[in-house]
């Protein structure tokens, strides 16, 4: 091919300075002039088809650089802009097949490479993105984007730690990478190491600033929600807001600090306004329905909670089923599968539900952990038990035995339509005769006086819900008291944490080191039942104290899943609920808690059931 003449390259510089500086049309109309003296001017067609995109019409531009492809004289940047106009369209299979035939010819092109990776990622996921991330870190060693897209797919394919080392490294090689920054910002936030991620967003203040604005916002909001901080995250989504009026996230934090702030109806309003700009989003539909269910509007409630299954909110089990959704009728053919796709106490709130479930659907078989089974299957023999059993890759079930299938999470939804519908039957589940014997025949329960069951926290530590936890220094008020006995039905290492108590204050807490109640529930609800009052926060052994009938004292943040419409708590009827004050921590309840034992012990509240029967044991 001969090179361009003199005056075909004196207007092609002309052309590229117009279009730099923005002057597209201009610019355009002088490579369609050279185009027609010179047709098989590649470079020219090439800088047409950027024009033709950056006015809006991808079309065009992509037909234009496949014919350059269809040419001898294409190289790796025809592909790389295919490939581009293609994702700006949306259209990823093609972008990814555009870039697979550059490589067929250019195999060791590092853009290629970089575009590949990151095309596998959007379009089939982090598995497969990572071993395509290898050669293409190897072929841009200085690429702090791409690295910083691979350190993202890392932590997507579950590698939190490495996608952290990467991050960590990029901190130290390119300090001023905002990005990489957000992105580790993020991924802490995500792994409920929300000290870590304040700490990171201050002291990388400086870089940030060359973010854009709303990315420095929406960050900060998250951030500050995620330490609890719930006043100051507010103030960051709006300022979000105004930068972004439609940001879906922005719109999302928005509405879960007003929810945190007890603020139901502003976040019904902010999160439904997300939703009719973007009615796909699952986490704005998910959120909005635990709102809902606060409000008091169950069925609505219920019926947006079911997009917990498309959301990216964490707690959720997904499955898939060829089988239907069970819609509360009685024909269920081989059998009705409920599974479930929350955690242990979810399961414990289930029972509830579960002979009305029976009565309706016949056959029923029950999924869930392993640690359900024993109690579950004892307390209720008209139901199949048995652990979640279901492909890892495919999330399909292993077993063929049911026509119908439902989550425990969605069965409220046919079954607890309205404040109403909930019985108020206070005893679901009872403790195995055998263990309450055993255990009832120990000297904290054979004095004569009340045994008050504690737990002053959940699993989660996290920074989030921190101030949802009563300490035991805060509890002294009640805890100081010689007219009752305490038991310790927290789960997990305790270390020295009661000695210290005893050491610095006299009280003493008991706490049964022999007795496994975390991964054995038998011994949970034996040790439970034998309790005349149990003091807890949102906690699986609320549940299953709540489940036996157990009078439950339970405090818990405005947020609570077992809190409805005016803060009862309608699952249970023994329990009697606290609700942490917005903005407030937990030992903020503790005065009322306090006046409340005075009168409870006093007898104006129960009569001591569990201590009565325990004496009748023993006699």
């Amino acid at each position: 091919m001969l090179a361009p003449s003199p005056a075909i390259l004196e207007q092609m510089r002309k052309a590229l300075v117009l279009q730099r500086d923005g002057k597209i049309g201009r610019a355009r109309a002088i490579y369609e002039k050279i185009l027609k003296k010179d047709p098989h001017n590649t470079e020219a067609a090439h800088l047409l088809a950027l024009c033709f995109r950056e006015q809006g019409f991808p079309a065009r531009a992509r037909a234009i650089v496949e014919g350059i492809i269809a040419r001898p004289q294409a190289d790796p940047r025809h592909h790389i802009t295919l490939a581009d106009i293609c994702a700006e369209t949306d259209d990823s299979p093609s972008a990814l097949a555009a870039v697979e035939a550059g490589l067929q010819d250019h195999p060791n092109h590092a853009g290629l490479l970089a575009q590949r990776a990151r095309l596998v990622l959007e379009t089939q996921g982090p598995a497969p993105a990572l071993p395509a991330f290898d050669p293409a870190v190897r072929a841009n060693p200085g690429d702090a984007d791409l690295l910083c897209d691979y350190a993202k797919a890392l932590y997507l394919a579950g590698a939190v730690e490495e996608a952290l080392k990467i991050l960590t490294f990029l901190r130290e090689s390119a300090p001023d990478h905002a990005t990489s920054i957000l992105l580790a910002i993020d991924i802490l936030n995500a792994r409920d190491r929300a000290p870590e991620a304040l700490a990171l967003l201050r002291e990388a203040q400086e870089p940030l600033e060359a973010a854009p604005a709303i990315a420095r916002s929406l960050s900060r909001a998250n951030t500050l929600w995620s330490n609890a901080s719930y006043d100051e995250a507010l103030a960051h989504a709006r300022h979000a807001l105004e930068l972004e009026p439609d940001n879906p996230l922005a719109r999302l934090i928005h509405g879960k600090s007003l929810f945190r702030l007890g603020r139901f109806d502003e976040a019904a309003e902010t999160l439904s306004r997300g939703l009719a700009l973007h009615p796909k989003n699952a986490d704005l539909r998910n959120i909005l329905g635990f709102v809902e269910v606060r409000r008091g509007n169950l069925a609505t409630g219920w019926a947006h909670l079911e997009a917990r299954f498309s959301s990216d909110q964490p707690g959720t089990i997904h499955r898939s089923f060829d089988q239907p959704a069970w819609t509360g009728d009685s024909d269920t053919g081989r059998g009705l599968l409920l599974w479930s796709d929350q955690g242990v106490g979810d399961v414990f709130r289930a029972t509830t539900m579960l002979r009305e479930t029976v009565a309706l659907a016949g056959r029923v078989i029950l999924e869930c952990g392993s640690k359900n089974l024993e109690i579950m299957s004892r307390n209720f023999p008209d139901v199949t038990f048995r652990a979640n059993a279901l492909d890892k890759l495919t999330r399909r079930p292993v077993h063929d035995d049911f026509d119908t299938q439902l989550s425990l999470g969605s069965l409220p939804m046919i079954l607890r339509p309205t404040l109403d519908s909930f019985p108020k039957r206070a005893q679901w589940i009872t403790p195995e005769p055998g263990r309450v014997a055993r255990f009832s025949d120990r000297g904290i329960f054979r004095d004569g006086r009340p045994v008050i069951g504690l737990s002053w926290r959940g699993r989660t530590k996290g920074n989030r819900n921190a101030h949802l936890y009563i300490s035991l220094e805060a509890l002294r008020p009640i805890l100081q008291r010689d007219d009752c006995v305490f038991l310790s039905l927290q789960y997990g290492d305790l270390g020295d944490e009661l000695a210290r108590l005893k050491a610095e204050t006299g009280i003493e807490i008991t706490h049964f080191d022999d007795i496994d109640i975390f991964d054995d529930l038998e011994n949970a609800a034996a040790l439970s039942s034998l309790v005349d009052l149990y003091i807890a926060p949102d906690c699986t052994g609320a549940d299953i104290a709540a489940t036996l009938g157990v009078p439950v004292w339970r405090y818990a943040g405005t947020t609570s899943p077992i809190l409805a419409g005016d803060g009862s708590t309608p699952w249970y009827p023994s329990t009697r609920s606290y609700v942490v004050p917005a903005g407030r921590s937990a030992d903020a309840l503790v005065p009322r808690l306090a006046s409340d034992f005075d009168d409870w012990r006093k007898g104006r509240d129960g009569k001591n059931a569990a201590t009565t029967a325990r004496m009748s044991v023993q006699k």
